[in-house]
Order: C-alpha cells, then sequence, then structure tokens
C-alpha cells in the first residue's frame, strides 16, 4: 500500500472512500434526516454528505491541479492567463460543492444560498482584508508575471529610491530569488512586490536607456560642450561594441555659474558590461576628451590647442619654439558629421590632429573603390595623414567624421622651415613614422618589414620631397 506523503491529501481520501460507501449504500438516509429538529441519524446524515462533497471538491482540485496543470499543460513561467484560470477552476469547484450541499443535502432555496454566499463574504472582508490582499498581491504578480528566468530587474520603492537590482534566478508562489550585481543570492517574498516598482532591464527592447548628469561653466558654448559629450559618449559606446542607438545630450539644470548636461545612452545591460561599468567607461571617455580640449582644467582659448600639438609623439624632438611656430602656422577646421576629412588615393601634403569629435578609418579593399571596410577610429589628441606629409605619398585611407568635429592642420610649409634649421630631425621622423606604418601594416596583415630598411627608405623619402 502506497501512502501519500501529504498528510491532509491522504486524511481527505480516506474521509472520502469512506462517505462515499456510504452515501452509495444510503447509510444514514432516513425519514428523520428531512423531519424539522435534528436527531442522531439526521446528525450523521448532514455530516456524512458534507464531509463527502468537500473532501472529494478537495480531492478533485488536487488531481487537476497535479495532472492538468502540472503535467499536461505544464504551465510556463512566463504565463499571465494560465494562473488565473487555475484559481478560477479551484473556487468554480468549491463554490459548486457548497451549492449542492445546501441545495440537496439540507434542501434549502437558491435564495438561501445567495444569502450564505454574502454572509460568507461579509465575514472574509470584515476579518481577512489584510490576508486577502497579501493573498491576491501575491497572486498578481504569479499571474500577471513581469518578468522570467534570466531577466534583470529593478525593485524601486514609492520615493523612487533603488532598493535592489538583479538577475532571476527562479521564483513561485511565495518568493524570488535574485542573483545580485556582486554575484550574492537575494530572496524576495513575493507579498511585498506591491509596495514596489518593478523595471525591468531584459523586457520590451534590448537595449535600455541610462543617464549621466555633468555641472560645466556656464561661461562656457553650450554648443561646444554639446559637441564634446557627444562625440566621447558615441566614443565609449563604439568600444563597447554598442552601436545600435545614438547618445542624447540635453540642457538639464541652469543656475549662476554652471550648467547641467544630462547624457542618454542605451546598453544592452549585463549582457557584456554591467550599468555601472559602462557609465564609468563613458564619464572616463568624458574627462579625458574635455581635458584635451582644456575645459574645466584652468586651461582656455587657443592654449589647449597648442598643449595637443605638443603632446603628438610625432613631434616630441621639436623645441617649444618649433612647437609654437608650428602652431600658429596651423589651421582649425570644423567639420559636420558624416563628411569626409581625406579620401583614399587622394593627393596630399598635410597632417591633421583631432581637437574635438570623433573619426572613422575606412580602407579600400583588392582595389574596388566601392568596397571599404572600417579599420579603427580617431579619438581626439591622435594624428593621421602623416605620410603625406613627409613624403607626398596618396592617402592611404579614407577619415570620416562620426560626429561635428574640429581638426588641426600642419601642412608641409610648416615641416620644411623646421627641416630647413635642423636637417637631423628627419631621422627621428623616419623612426616614429617607421614604427606607426610597421604597426599599421601587421594590423592589416598584409607583411612584415624589417624595421632597418623601412627606415632608410623613409629617411630618403622624405629628404627627397623637402629637397633636403
Amino acid at each position: 500500500m502506497i501512502i501519500p506523503k501529504n498528510k491532509f491529501l491522504a486524511v481527505s481520501l480516506v474521509l472520502f472512500l469512506i462517505t462515499l460507501f456510504s452515501v452509495v449504500n444510503g447509510f444514514f438516509k432516513t425519514t428523520h434526516a428531512t423531519e424539522p429538529g435534528m436527531n442522531m441519524d439526521s446528525l450523521f446524515y448532514y455530516s456524512i454528505n458534507i464531509v463527502f462533497w468537500l473532501s472529494g471538491s478537495y480531492l478533485l482540485n488536487t488531481f487537476i491541479r497535479k495532472i492538468i496543470w502540472g503535467k499536461i499543460i505544464k504551465t510556463s513561467a512566463s504565463s499571465k492567463t494560465l494562473g488565473l484560470i487555475e484559481d478560477l477552476t479551484v473556487t468554480f469547484i468549491y463554490l459548486t460543492a457548497v451549492w449542492i450541499i445546501v441545495t440537496a443535502v439540507f434542501e434549502q432555496s437558491t435564495t438561501s444560498l445567495l444569502a450564505l454566499t454574502f454572509l460568507i463574504l461579509l465575514i472574509a472582508l470584515t476579518f481577512l482584508r489584510p490576508k486577502a490582499l497579501k493573498y491576491f498581491s501575491k497572486e498578481f504578480i504569479n499571474t500577471t508575471r513581469p518578468f522570467k528566468v534570466g531577466d534583470w530587474i529593478k525593485l524601486i520603492n514609492k520615493n523612487g529610491n533603488e532598493l535592489i537590482v538583479g538577475e532571476v534566478i527562479q521564483f513561485d508562489r511565495m518568493a524570488i530569488q535574485l542573483r545580485s550585481e556582486k554575484d550574492t543570492l537575494l530572496l524576495f517574498p513575493n507579498n511585498l512586490l506591491d509596495e514596489f516598482l518593478i523595471e525591468n532591464f531584459s523586457g520590451i527592447k534590448k537595449e535600455n536607456r541610462f543617464s549621466l548628469f555633468i555641472k560645466l561653466n556656464a561661461d562656457l558654448s553650450i554648443e561646444r560642450i554639446k559637441r564634446i559629450l557627444y562625440a566621447s559618449t558615441k566614443q565609449a559606446l563604439l568600444e563597447l561594441e554598442n552601436k545600435s542607438v545614438q547618445p542624447q545630450i540635453n540642457v538639464s539644470k541652469i543656475s549662476k555659474d554652471t550648467i547641467e548636461y544630462k547624457i542618454n545612452f542605451w546598453i544592452a545591460p549585463w549582457k557584456s558590461n554591467s550599468p555601472e561599468t559602462a557609465k564609468d567607461f563613458v564619464l572616463t571617455r568624458i574627462i579625458n576628451n574635455l581635458k584635451i580640449a582644456g575645459i574645466g582644467f584652468g586651461i582656455s582659448g587657443d592654449k589647449h590647442d597648442f598643449n595637443i600639438i605638443e603632446n603628438v609623439a610625432l613631434f616630441n624632438s621639436l623645441s617649444k619654439e618649433e612647437l609654437e611656430k608650428l602652431f600658429s602656422e596651423s589651421k582649425k577646421e570644423f567639420y559636420t558629421e558624416r563628411t569626409p576629412v581625406i579620401r583614399q588615393g587622394e593627393k596630399g601634403d598635410s597632417m591633421y590632429i583631432l581637437v574635438e569629435g570623433l573619426l572613422k578609418v575606412f580602407i579600400r579593399t583588392n582595389g574596388n573603390s566601392n568596397e571599404e571596410i572600417e579599420v579603427g577610429i580617431i579619438t581626439p589628441g591622435q594624428f593621421f595623414g602623416e605620410m603625406s606629409l613627409f613624403t607626398g605619398d596618396e592617402r592611404s585611407a579614407t577619415v570620416i567624421t562620426e560626429t561635428d568635429s574640429i581638426v588641426l592642420e600642419i601642412t608641409k610649409v610648416s615641416i620644411k622651415k623646421i627641416l630647413e634649421n635642423r636637417p637631423q630631425l628627419v631621422d627621428e621622423f623616419a623612426k616614429i613614422i617607421a614604427e606607426r606604418q610597421s604597426g599599421n601594416i601587421q594590423k592589416l596583415e598584409f607583411h612584415k618589414i624589417k624595421d632597418d630598411s623601412f627606415i632608410k627608405k623613409m629617411i630618403a623619402k622624405i629628404k627627397s620631397f623637402f629637397e633636403l
């Protein structure tokens, strides 16, 4: 004999079988059962039938829950309706049993049944209201299921404060198990969830919006600040390999001395980076690019542009006087978004340094002018086009602005003046260009070169181009 694990289920089964046998065989069903008053036979009659119908209802609901819902239908964790149907089925079966007891066993009219039902509901609403609210709150979470296993969710209280952020590991009718960003296990009861707003990061869209706020001096050009913040954020997102949604830069608050900027960006959180990691990445790029632009670090006017030239590795061997001369003769140019600065194959005798913005680098493959591949990005402080400046070679790549950008152009005329005064600088320039070109060639997987021979060829090309 197999004894059920659930003792209550076992007791219900025994009672049902005993009362079933009694009802089928007509035990205690005497004429006294329907006569006015109460005697022993009528008491047993009512008790047997009440136990029979209630235990039968319980067993039927148990069978439906375990076999129909649990085995055949297999209610999924993301279902919004099956849980509600299950609860309605349970309620219907019990109400049917009560109706049979009142009308068939006690032989009362439907009016009496309605009065009894009203009385039961009144008692329930009066004495069981707190428990009922908690139950229906729990059932609401279970039936609506605004998340599924694997989703990252945030619980926010009524004051707007973030309480918990975590990945849903498991949930049932009682609680949710979450894994936090620190890889700790969190258990949150369902009956408390009605006090919080649930934000599902893995819901409708793959990307979610996150925001950062930065305050800067109110005297600075808003247009310029927006340009730097936008380019810096886009640079960070490209480096995080997130290219789908463009960032947004808005003025958030204005005060007497400062302007607060709101930076909105979109990422797929926890797929490769957490929101905190992404925010740190974006802020780092913003701070670096603001510093290069000379904003917020005690540098103003054209001084920061000179610092950019001074920090270019190609010009490390130049004296301060030579750098100042080079800077005074450089040209500052503004390019709007999606504008080519140089094109592969074009003639040129100048190089560029990016001051503000973001650039993308493309090369043609197999000589096909219609097919270009992206090979990298250029960020503030970096330079390009030096081969054309020093050797007159055609442009080896196409550089296009990804955002509105500002560049400094250094021309052959300015460099020639310096080399005529100090011809020995040719060797220094050749070494730096050789190292840079060697790295580019290896990245493109064309072929490897020997530094010595390449440097000698480079020295010869520079001297020839500048007629030294």
